[in-house]
């Protein structure tokens, strides 16, 4: 059952977590910003050795600073584009043989979408990408999101959105095949039954879908898409944003620590 209320999530489960992997905008942020709250959060996790990984539609040049700053394991960026494990080696996670000509076809694509949509302007963060091209979601009906997918699919390339941006992409990258790809690589003891999937929006919906992560959380601003979601969180936490990842924040620690003074 899709959408059932968090505290439904039972303490076997909540004990067999080993790994988040979360959404950043719309999910760690509140009104766009990092709060206190979030850092508390991320930090109550470090302490009961439950390391978060980040899995964001952000670029490689943002994720870089913020897991530099923040208190998590890595972040995969650009809707499953890339790795950044915290050192200086990002990991391309989709093939490309140039990284120029690439974004010049992802340029073309623009142009061509803008010549239909001439309001889209580029994201001011798409100087800083390596794999997708962005720009800004705002002011764009459902009708004209439904048409830009269509536009690139025929083109060859595929379409999602968030709450801040939409995106053209490789087809094959997503944030569930990327994230099963760094598991592989990098925590290759952790199950994808082991991870919470948590995410917020259209763009994270591949991390709901059930036959590769059982256990998916939406905090509460997903249910603004529920009708455009084809795989559908399991679980729903009661409140919005940041405050609904505090809300599973609490659940694990009282379940591990229940001593465990958290926001």
């Amino acid at each position: 059952m899709s959408f059932a209320p968090l505290h439904t999530l039972s303490p076997s489960t909540l004990q067999s977590i080993r790994l988040i992997a979360t959404d950043m905008d719309g999910t760690l942020t509140r009104g766009g910003k990092f709060t206190a709250d979030l850092l508390r959060s991320l930090n109550a996790l470090a302490d009961i050795g439950l390391p978060v990984l980040i899995v964001t539609g952000r670029s490689a040049g943002w994720v870089n600073g913020v897991v530099a700053y923040l208190p998590v394991a890595g972040a995969i960026a650009e809707n499953g584009g890339l790795y950044d494990p915290g050192d200086p080696e990002l990991e391309l996670l989709v093939p490309i043989a140039s990284v120029s000509t690439h974004r010049h076809k992802l340029a073309q694509m623009f142009a061509g979408l803008q010549q239909e949509f001439p309001q889209i302007q580029e994201a001011a963060d798409n100087r800083f990408r390596l794999t997708d091209w962005t720009f800004g979601v705002a002011g764009l009906s459902l009708a004209a999101l439904q048409t830009m997918g269509d536009r690139c699919l025929t083109q060859g390339w595929g379409f999602t959105y968030s709450t801040v941006q939409c995106h053209i992409k490789p087809l094959e990258q997503d944030k569930s095949a990327a994230l099963l790809r760094v598991l592989q690589t990098h925590f290759p003891g952790i199950t994808p039954d082991q991870i919470l999937t948590i995410g917020d929006s259209p763009n994270d919906e591949s991390l709901f879908n059930g036959d590769r992560f059982p256990h998916s959380i939406g905090v509460a601003n997903v249910l603004h898409y529920r009708d455009r979601l084809t795989y559908q969180p399991t679980y729903v936490t009661t409140t919005a944003e940041v405050d609904g990842f505090c809300e599973v924040t609490r659940l694990l620690c009282h379940h591990r620590h229940p001593s465990e003074l958290v926001v």
